[in-house]
């Protein structure tokens, strides 16, 4: 009955041991998979002359669109400016591209759209905010777009980042002062 025993642990780790055939379905591991995704990300988001656009309708039931301009850095910095207040002035803040339900930019410091992500002001929508966030799920390229996704299910949404202009840098004090 050892004996038995025996030969069935040890062919039970002969085959263990055995090379795993590759996954068809992907030709590298995840965090190959990962580091490739995180590489284009961060190429598209550096490469932008003007940067990017992003107008984002965080419940259109509720709220209009709020518009970010975002200037990246390959060292995880972003210039970022938005029609969200009474002032023109672009911040510096942080961003991280991380690995969670995908590949995922975060902005990581605060700048302007955590606004939207502030349950606490304005205090007329306190304990709710804008209902916004400020991490997002890389889905890749379409036409000159970003395609991301917003985590949260209540307020799941696709959102691209398209290409900003001289322009739309020039214009946001403009649309700022119109929104206030």
């Amino acid at each position: 009955m050892k004996k038995i025993i025996f030969t069935l642990i040890v062919l039970a780790t002969l085959v263990a041991c055995q090379k795993n055939e590759p996954d068809s379905l992907f030709d590298k591991n995840p965090s190959e998979r990962f580091e490739e995704s995180q590489a284009e990300l961060r190429e598209e988001l550096t490469t932008a002359q003007q940067g990017w656009k992003l107008t984002y309708f965080t419940n259109d039931k509720k709220f209009g669109g709020f518009t970010f301009l975002m200037k990246f850095t390959p060292e995880g910095l972003v210039e970022m400016n938005s029609d969200m207040g009474l002032t023109s002035s672009s911040t510096t803040s942080k961003y991280e591209i991380q690995e969670g339900q995908g590949t995922m930019l975060v902005f990581t410091t605060k700048n302007y759209i955590h606004e939207l992500s502030d349950a606490y002001t304005p205090t007329d929508l306190r304990g709710k905010g804008y209902e916004g966030e400020f991490q997002f799920i890389y889905y890749g390229k379409e036409g000159n777009k970003l395609k991301f996704r917003t985590q949260r299910k209540a307020t799941e949404q696709y959102v691209y980042f398209e290409p900003a202009t001289a322009e739309d840098w020039n214009n946001i004090h403009n649309t700022a002062t119109n929104v206030a």
